[in-house]
């Protein structure tokens, strides 16, 4: 059987089929549908995202690969947001290794700044942050608040991250959040919030990791919390929403014009 070629402009049904092949998980129907459209693996689909990237979304392991393996590119960016595949990877931890292996860029930028690890930390996505920071992320990129890592994570009460950043080295000094360091803003979340076991936990890794002289003392005192670390390594997404706590004035400080 001849592959019939991709046309130069899809019909939306065949965009929305292979979207849905992708989101519904098909994988065993993919490779026949790449091979009747070869050129399918680089598509747009909905919202401008190409299939790679709807299936980074999905942390589909096996689909990323077929896709990548027939041609898909790689580090394809949005035009409105310059998302690329290794962004959504911030949120698709079974995925980053992959996307690596094929040339992608751990610390590919959007427009707005953001980069895989900062949509990690904003998202409380701990297993795919963990894994970026140890594949070498940048660990001071600034998210679109212009707030560290580090910090972000000690305002999404993540106690894991904190300690993961810590250890890779990560600037004490930087500020975010109203002018607080992590700690402080580990503090006011504390204190601002009445479910508040999460910042509990967050600041068992900062105040002692603040208090610490040298990286030498650091260092041990990271050692001696791996049990609270390791209470927030597996919570899910849920746990932790983003901008929970912004105030209006925030929103006013950061409103697009």
């Amino acid at each position: 059987m001849t592959a019939e070629p991709a046309p130069e402009e899809p019909s939306k049904e065949l965009r929305d089929y292979l979207f849905n092949l992708i989101l519904y998980r098909h994988s065993h129907l993919i490779p026949s549908f790449i091979e009747q459209y070869p050129g399918c693996v680089n598509w747009r689909l909905n919202s401008d995202l190409t299939p790679l990237m709807d299936a980074v979304m999905q942390d589909h392991f096996e689909i990323a690969e077929m896709l990548l393996k027939a041609g898909a590119r790689v580090n394809d960016r949005t035009a409105d947001n310059g998302m690329t595949a290794m962004y959504f990877a911030g949120r698709a931890p079974g995925c980053i290794d992959l996307l690596l292996q094929y040339g992608a860029d751990i610390n590919d930028k959007m427009s707005n700044g953001e980069t895989a690890l900062t949509n990690a930390v904003s998202n409380g996505n701990t297993a795919a942050a963990l894994k970026l920071i140890d594949r070498g992320a940048d660990i001071e990129c600034l998210d679109w608040a212009k707030w560290t890592p580090l910090v972000s994570a000690a305002y999404h009460g993540n106690a894991a991250i904190c300690a993961a950043l810590l250890r890779a080295g990560a600037d004490m000094n930087a500020r975010g959040f109203q002018g607080r360091n992590a700690l402080e803003v580990a503090q006011w979340g504390r204190d601002n919030n009445t479910w508040n076991e999460e910042y509990l936990r967050t600041l068992k890794v900062l105040e002692p990791a603040f208090a610490a002289k040298s990286q030498a003392e650091l260092q041990v005192v990271l050692d001696g919390i791996e049990a609270e670390v390791e209470q927030g390594t597996d919570k899910p997404v849920a746990v932790c929403k983003p901008l929970r706590f912004k105030p209006r004035s925030f929103y006013r400080l950061f409103k697009p014009v």
